[in-house]
């Protein structure tokens, strides 16, 4: 099976990934760079979820 960098320490192999071990660390900074808007979409998350949970 072939491994792949996606970037900022974390690899991936065909079929058959974990998130766990090194991965889990380095997955926030990677996913604000890779996936558009992602700071502001889990910020509109928040303010959403506020709505509905209730203290």
């Amino acid at each position: 099976m072939s491994e792949n960098l996606v970037g900022d320490n974390i690899s991936t192999k065909n079929a058959g990934w974990k998130f766990s071990g090194e991965m889990v660390k380095d997955f926030e900074e990677h996913v604000k760079k890779s996936v558009p808007l992602y700071n502001e979409g889990h910020d509109i998350i928040l303010k959403i979820s506020d709505y509905f949970v209730k203290d």
